[in-house]
């Protein structure tokens, strides 16, 4: 599922449109309710209550949100906790399968106060907890379940200091408190990377950017569970940071899709990641955009929504070589992506109907 985000557009470019991607291509859904616009939202899928939960992120004007809304496949219904989050956007947010709770992390406020709180989900309420041991304040951290560990893994961010804040430090939520992780390798410092698990339950991250926002990185990374190991697709997608990343279990890869380039510009591209090595190159066909954010552009095209950037998606599903494969551009950008479920292969694949020119490794 996509929701929301900013197309970039003139008029009214921060939009509430709903989206669904059933391994092939995009459609609009109309459900009868629906979030008001905004883009830099929070979303994950509880496998508890296997629902999608949406929270935060910034209205047309700016100010942050504190709102949290569900998903139940049909429809979006307006959640009315007894607690909640402080308003912002930019957090971070993955379902902790030890506990069967989301876990929402950081993100930026009013004035540009950055967070270092947690709080998890339960179904019905948030919970602000008090760990002995918190990371420093971030926003746009990548946060992912490591499953073959069992804890959630939380990676770099973006401290807002002066142009030199980036982090690359690497921590683990154990339930109760937070642990700083020491690996022997790391990859740099970065925000608005993406993480997600894929179908043997490693955790692969992907792109990101530096604190100047003038590089837009293209490498592949996994947590073994105490180091990350830089892995060397065949067919990597092009360089991005703010891309939509998460496991669809149904088709049984890692999903990536838009983000914004090194120039700042919109894409719209979407890829999937396999798992294993394969022996050969392969040529794939991709779009124009990137992964970080949408087109410029707010024409809509056949098989997509319109372009977009900082919105919120996430799929239903089940599914390891080690390839980028183009999937399928449809000419849109988010910032955010979340899938349902796990997946695997080591392959990224791009798939493109804007008719962009073939990418090569």
């Amino acid at each position: 599922m996509l929701f929301g985000g900013d197309t970039h557009g003139a008029g009214s470019p921060v939009v509430n449109s709903t989206w669904q991607w059933n391994g092939q291509t995009w459609s609009e859904l109309t459900p009868v309710t629906s979030p008001p616009p905004r883009y830099g939202a929070a979303m994950a899928f509880d496998s508890a209550t296997n629902q999608l939960v949406l929270f935060g992120g910034y209205d047309p004007t700016d100010s942050p949100l504190s709102d949290t809304w569900i998903w139940d496949g049909t429809n979006w219904a307006k959640a009315a906790p007894p607690a909640s989050p402080e308003a912002r956007w930019g957090a971070s947010m993955t379902y902790d399968a030890a506990t069967h709770e989301l876990v929402l992390f950081g993100g930026c406020c009013t004035g540009d106060s950055f967070l270092q709180d947690t709080w998890t989900w339960d179904g019905t309420t948030w919970t602000q907890l008090s760990p002995s041991t918190s990371p420093p304040p971030r926003e746009f951290a990548a946060f992912g379940f490591d499953a073959t560990e069992g804890t959630p893994v939380l990676f770099g961010g973006d401290t807002n200091s002066g142009g030199t804040g980036v982090l690359g430090d690497t921590w683990v939520w154990t339930g109760d408190t937070w642990s700083e992780e020491s690996p022997v390798t790391s990859p740099s410092g970065r925000a608005s990377a993406s993480l997600a698990a894929d179908s043997n339950g490693a955790l692969v991250l992907f792109g990101g950017t530096n604190a100047s926002f003038s590089a837009a990185y293209s490498d592949t990374w996994v947590w073994t569970g105490t180091d990350w190991q830089q892995e060397a697709p065949l067919t990597p997608p092009p360089g991005r940071y703010g891309e939509g990343f998460a496991a669809d279990s149904t088709s049984g890869q890692v999903l990536l899709f838009g983000g914004l380039d090194q120039g700042s510009d919109f894409l719209a591209d979407t890829w999937s990641f396999a798992g294993q090595t394969e022996p050969t190159t392969t040529t794939s066909t991709t779009t124009s955009s990137t992964v970080a954010a949408p087109l410029a552009s707010t024409t809509s095209t056949v098989s997509g929504p319109l372009s977009r950037a900082s919105s919120s998606l996430a799929f239903t599903g089940t599914g390891t070589t080690l390839r980028w494969t183009a999937v399928l551009g449809i000419c849109l950008v988010l910032l955010a992506l979340v899938l349902f479920g796990l997946s695997g292969h080591r392959t990224f694949r791009s798939v493109g109907r804007c008719q962009p020119p073939p990418w090569k490794e």
